[in-house]
């Protein structure tokens, strides 16, 4: 009833904050705009700018292109799904919670209370990327894994969640489930577990299921063999910008600063292998070495993006739960202070999430309502699209396709290349009030078309 409670307070709130403000980030105008050209070509392929793209599988666009059309409001389509796996990751914590100490129940509304009161995770579960979802099929991953201890066909969990994972951003269940298999294989307790059918023929179905969207990538749409497998992206991370170069820090500091309770969550991480029963407790040793591997390899790859840390978050609050537990019962005046540092800072995790959501919202409405002239003017197929320095004050591409609701893909251009290029045919396009001198040069019978602020979208003809 607590846990139930915690969430349905959390999630309702949640609801509101998803519904405020337009689309912020370049990945949620990316998701909206993907999804949008799946409604309108299809569902059979992922495009980016009308183009057939295989950087990211189709799960969750498939997904909100059930919402889109139904939504009058488009950044509840995109984030409700996020929102969704944010509330399914929090009951699949309570349940590994509860897998791993069973004769503690109340380790499960805490556990779920120190993931519902982390800002990253609330920052997340709010916005339309990804990773929310990713950390939902992690997070059932380990669960499944843990039952699979006594009932070795929950290895077709893994599998499942395993592929579903993949087909949502990347096979990160599968390095998980490797990951679990060798703690145990290297376990003289827990090498006997391994010792199933089920196990090979789940990670058989697993390499299938993954295989089919690929397959269907290149035979549909004559995809590359390492462009659909993603080969060039193991080349990026072992090149000399992310492995080959110096590791950087940026996300465990990311994890310390941006949870006020992670320092904590991490030393609980480490001082499991410290303590005297770990023999004892062979799930929350496991939950310990997947997490701390998963940040090693976040560290050595070089990645430097907070969002990173989602999938760890779970398995954290999983290991700092019982850790506070244990450290309630000493109750000296060292724990006692961890205590309530611990507590305030749970306690302030909302408000410093919602100050992190708010921060976000941007007034995007005077360029919102260039992309909807642009989308008036697109009257013939032949007229070439122009955005003029995006990402330079003029928002991203997919932001004026997704609110502009464009039939046809949009051109990027910078200053220069406006100047050295000589257009053939006639073009509507959108630029900064200070760019728009390069456009005359270019062009003859430039028209402005509206003007918002420091924004133009403007029409013109060649010479």
């Amino acid at each position: 009833m607590a846990t139930g409670f915690i969430i349905s307070c959390v999630v309702s709130w949640l609801f509101f904050l998803v519904q405020e403000g337009f689309l912020i980030s370049k990945d949620e105008f990316i998701t909206a705009e993907r999804s949008r050209e799946m409604l309108l070509l299809g569902r059979g392929a992922v495009r980016d700018n009308f183009e057939v793209s295989v950087v990211k599988p189709p799960l969750q666009y498939w997904l909100t292109t059930l919402t889109l059309p139904r939504s009058e409001r488009p950044q509840t389509a995109v984030r409700i799904w996020p929102l969704l796996f944010g509330t399914l990751t929090a009951i699949a914590t309570g349940w590994l919670a509860y897998l791993i100490e069973p004769k503690q129940p109340w380790l499960i509304p805490l556990s779920v209370g120190l993931l519902l009161t982390c800002p990253l995770f609330l920052m997340e579960t709010t916005s339309g990327r990804l990773d929310t979802g990713l950390t939902l099929f992690t997070t059932f991953s380990i669960v499944f894994a843990q039952l699979a201890r006594g009932k070795p066909k929950w290895w077709l969990g893994v599998a499942i969640v395993c592929w579903l994972g993949t087909l949502l951003k990347i096979p990160l269940v599968a390095l998980i489930w490797f990951i679990i298999i060798m703690v145990r294989y290297f376990s003289p307790s827990q090498r006997a577990t391994l010792r199933t059918p089920w196990l090979p023929l789940s990670v058989l179905l697993a390499l299938l299921l993954m295989a089919i969207w690929p397959l269907i990538q290149m035979a549909a749409h004559d995809v590359p063999l390492s462009e659909v497998f993603r080969f060039d992206e193991v080349r990026l991370l072992v090149g000399p910008s992310r492995l080959g170069s110096k590791p950087f820090l940026e996300v465990p500091f990311r994890l310390i600063t941006t949870w006020p309770c992670g320092s904590v969550a991490l030393f609980a991480a480490v001082a499991v292998h410290f303590g005297r029963n770990k023999d004892s407790r062979p799930a929350v040793v496991e939950i310990s070495i997947v997490t701390l591997t998963l940040l090693l390899l976040i560290v050595l790859f070089g990645f430097r993006n907070g969002r990173y840390l989602m999938p760890l978050l779970p398995g954290f609050c999983v290991l700092l739960a019982p850790f506070l537990f244990w450290l309630w019962e000493r109750r000296r005046p060292v724990t006692s202070f961890v205590l309530l540092f611990v507590a305030v800072s749970s306690l302030l995790g909302p408000e410093i999430g919602r100050r992190i959501v708010e921060g976000r919202l941007q007034d995007y409405s005077e360029q919102k309502l260039i992309a909807e002239k642009l989308g008036t003017l697109q009257q013939s197929e032949d007229r070439q699209i122009v955005i003029l320095e995006p990402n330079k004050g003029v928002l991203p591409e997919q932001f004026y396709l997704f609110y502009g609701n464009l039939r046809g893909p949009v051109e990027t251009w910078s200053v220069a290349k406006m100047r050295e290029t000589r257009p053939a045919r006639s073009a509507i396009g959108v630029c900064n009030i200070r760019d728009f001198a390069a456009v005359r040069e270019n062009y003859h019978d430039v028209t402005i078309e509206l003007a918002q602020g420091q924004f133009i979208c403007w029409r013109a003809n060649p010479f």
